[in-house]
């Protein structure tokens, strides 16, 4: 996972260099800026859980994300707490069922 940085306006932006510097074969030099590459879905996953607040179910992440509840997903999810970007906690539904809720590890 590419390395996010929050600034100061709560925005996220990847940290590195924004150019690419080419030499042809004489000698001029050329320099593009690289386009923005789009969010990975663990970026994107991590970027809702953290504006969110606080923790989140698996399927507030799933809407989250603009995506349904998937067991691929799921796996996604559990990589990143198994990684230490995010933490599990067990909690009750109101019916007696037992949910789990994601943070963001701070």
């Amino acid at each position: 996972m590419a390395k996010l940085r929050r600034t100061p306006e709560g925005n996220f932006i990847k940290e590195g260099s924004s150019y690419v510097t080419a030499h042809d074969q004489n000698g001029h030099v050329t320099s593009h800026e690289i386009p923005e590459a789009p969010l990975t879905l663990e970026q994107r996953i991590y970027v809702a859980v953290w504006t969110s607040g606080g923790a989140m179910t698996r399927r507030e992440i799933a809407k989250a994300v603009g995506l349904k509840s998937t067991g691929w997903l799921n796996g996604k999810i559990d990589g990143m707490v198994k990684d230490g970007y995010m933490s599990r906690n067990h909690a009750t539904h109101t019916n007696g069922w037992t949910k789990y809720e994601y943070e963001v590890i701070r």
